[in-house]
C-alpha cells in the first residue's frame, strides 16, 4: 500500500515525464526539422570558417593599415599584395570547407545496422543488468556502483570511442553532440519513458531519487555548461571534467 506522500510523489513524477518527454519531442524538432542548420556539422564548419575569416580579416585589415602608413611613401604595392594573399587565403579556406564527406554507407544499409545492433546491445544489456546482484555480491562493490559507473562505461563504450576519434579529427561540434546529447537523451526521454511505461503497467516507478543523486546531477550539468558554453577546449577542461567524474565515481565506490 502507498503512504499519501509516495501517492503524490508518483502523481508529480508521472506529470513531469510527460512533460520531459514533450521537451525532448520539441528538442528533435528543432534540432532536425526546424532549426537543422544550427546543427549540421558542415555549417558549423563553415560559421567557424567564416569566424576564423573574419578574424583573419580584422588582423589582416589592422596589419595592412599599418603597413600603409609605413609604406606611404613606397607606394601602394606591398598593401594590394597583402590583399591578394588574403583573398587567395580566404578562397583556399571557402574551398576547403565545401569539400563534403561523401557517406561510407548508404541510408538503409546505415539503418539496418543499426537496428542489428540496438537489438543486439539490448540483449546484451539485459543479460548484464541480471548479472548485477550475482556481481556485488561476488566482488563486495555496491549495486549503486555498478549501476551507475561500471554500466554507463561499458554499455556506452562505442558512444565514448566514437566522440574520442571525431574529436581527435577536430570536428569538436560533433563530439560535443554525441556526447552531451547522450545526456539530454537519458535526461528528457530514457528516464521519463520509463516512468510512464511503468505507469501503463501499474507500477510505482518514480523520478524520487536520493539527495546526493539529485545533487550530483544538477552541479554536473552545471559543471559541463561552464566548460562547454565558451565553444573552446583545451587539455585542462579535459581534466577538470574528467576529476569530477573520478570524485563521483569514488563516493559511489564508498557510499
Amino acid at each position: 500500500m502507498q503512504t499519501a506522500d509516495e501517492a503524490v510523489v508518483l502523481s508529480i513524477s508521472r506529470g513531469t515525464s510527460v512533460i520531459l518527454l514533450g521537451c525532448y519531442i520539441s528538442y528533435l524538432a528543432f534540432q532536425l526539422y526546424t532549426h537543422h542548420s544550427l546543427f549540421d556539422a558542415a555549417a558549423g564548419g563553415g560559421d567557424a570558417g567564416s569566424g576564423a575569416a573574419g578574424g583573419g580579416g580584422a588582423a589582416g585589415s589592422r596589419y595592412t593599415s599599418g603597413g600603409g602608413g609605413a609604406s606611404g611613401a613606397n607606394g601602394d604595392g606591398g598593401g594590394g599584395g597583402e590583399r591578394e594573399h588574403e583573398q587567395d587565403a580566404g578562397l583556399t579556406m571557402e574551398e576547403e570547407l565545401e569539400e563534403a564527406e561523401a557517406p561510407e554507407l548508404s541510408m538503409w544499409l546505415a539503418l539496418t545496422l543499426l537496428t542489428i545492433i540496438t537489438l543486439t546491445v539490448a540483449v546484451c544489456s539485459e543479460y548484464l543488468t541480471g548479472a548485477i546482484e550475482a556481481v556485488s555480491e561476488a566482488t563486495g562493490l555496491g549495486q549503486a556502483f555498478l549501476g551507475m559507473i561500471v554500466l554507463p562505461i561499458a554499455g556506452n563504450a562505442c558512444e565514448h570511442f566514437t566522440a574520442i576519434i571525431v574529436a581527435m579529427k577536430n570536428k569538436m561540434d560533433l563530439a560535443l553532440g554525441v556526447a552531451v546529447g547522450s545526456s539530454i537523451q537519458i535526461a528528457l526521454f530514457a528516464i521519463p519513458f520509463v516512468v510512464i511505461v511503468a505507469w501503463a503497467q501499474g507500477l510505482p516507478f518514480s523520478l524520487d531519487f536520493d539527495d546526493f543523486s539529485a545533487l550530483t546531477l544538477a552541479l554536473s550539468v552545471i559543471h559541463a555548461n561552464n566548460t562547454t558554453n565558451d565553444a573552446s577546449s583545451h587539455w585542462l577542461l579535459g581534466v577538470q571534467l574528467v576529476a569530477v567524474y573520478a570524485i563521483i565515481a569514488i563516493i559511489y565506490l564508498y557510499r
